[in-house]
């Protein structure tokens, strides 16, 4: 359930929708990233998930995601659960993508919820470099990740057969569950307190919340809250994000994706002005690639790119 600055949405949506390190980066005038990070090792951590790597040029932290089965999907949704193998491990960012990372990379910044957005108000004196981007398309989001991987190959940086992506929903949901079988990553209950959220479980939104917590009504720095299991941050709450396209039909299977480009898209997680109810694990919503909401941002998936 969306709150009431939620902006206006068409069709089906509007009730759908109510989801670094130690040195310093300075942003160049090309947007490249900086060439003295250490070239990326090609072996991969094989066996437990939770190692974090930062070999790239924005010193982007990124958390390893071991192979594996889980159950994706919801016992309560009209699809049921479904067994799901990845086969080959990936890693998934620590964060969700920041405005300062997303500005180094394209050169512009189009979130709402920023000094210059048009939701300066709200962030009014805080430094929101460090929150999630938002009011980035599909498309938008593709295309960063796209950049980012050429920058690192340049750069040599980028093992062969890797490439930089928005997550599969399978890679994301299995990354959120980090080894959990509950509603959320943290149990069967989710509070302000565990995540930038808008409300709790009765819907309620905005104001004072229980034991003196306030609710939401922007986005904030991405890691204000506690990571889940496997190290990663703002998978429930802050923004909803976009991923990769698979099988729609979500019928289990190993590796599921497609390589061709849906008119909808998904994105998982859910943000700043849900309730708890729309930022579980399995939790999933679409829109058009094209769609830029003041909720929706993405992270960065590094995965192998051959099978």
């Amino acid at each position: 359930m969306c709150s009431r600055h939620t902006v206006k949405l068409s069709g089906w949506f509007v009730c759908a929708l109510a989801a670094v390190c130690s040195f310093r980066i300075e942003v160049s005038k090309s947007n490249e990233p900086d060439k003295a990070a250490t070239p990326a090792n090609d072996s991969m951590p094989a066996e437990k998930a939770g190692p974090v790597r930062s070999d790239n040029g924005l010193a982007m932290k990124f958390v390893w995601c071991a192979p594996g089965k889980f159950l994706m999907g919801a016992s309560y949704s009209t699809r049921g659960q479904v067994e799901v193998t990845l086969r080959r491990g990936f890693w998934l960012g620590k964060y969700e993508v920041t405005q300062k990372e997303y500005q180094r990379i394209v050169g512009t910044n189009p979130s709402y919820f920023s000094v210059e957005g048009e939701g300066s108000k709200e962030v009014s004196g805080k430094d929101t470099n460090r929150f999630p981007i938002d009011q980035v398309s599909w498309d938008e989001a593709v295309a960063f990740c796209q950049t980012l991987t050429d920058l690192e190959r340049k750069a040599g940086r980028l093992p062969a057969g890797w490439s930089y992506t928005l997550p599969t929903e399978a890679q994301w949901e299995y990354a959120c569950r980090a080894g959990t079988t509950t509603k959320y990553s943290f149990g069967d209950k989710l509070s302000p307190g565990d995540a930038q959220i808008a409300g709790d479980k009765q819907g309620a939104l905005g104001g004072p919340g229980p034991d003196g917590v306030e609710f939401s009504l922007a986005t904030t720095t991405v890691g204000s809250f506690r990571a889940n299991p496997w190290g990663l941050c703002d998978m429930h709450g802050n923004v909803w994000e976009w991923c990769r396209p698979e099988d729609s039909s979500l019928t289990g299977g190993a590796d599921l994706e497609v390589a061709f480009l849906r008119q909808t898209q998904f994105y998982r997680g859910g943000g700043w002005e849900c309730n708890a109810y729309d930022c579980d694990s399995a939790m999933r919503r679409g829109g058009l690639p094209n769609n830029r909401y003041r909720y929706l941002g993405f992270r960065v998936a590094l995965s192998p790119s051959n099978k």
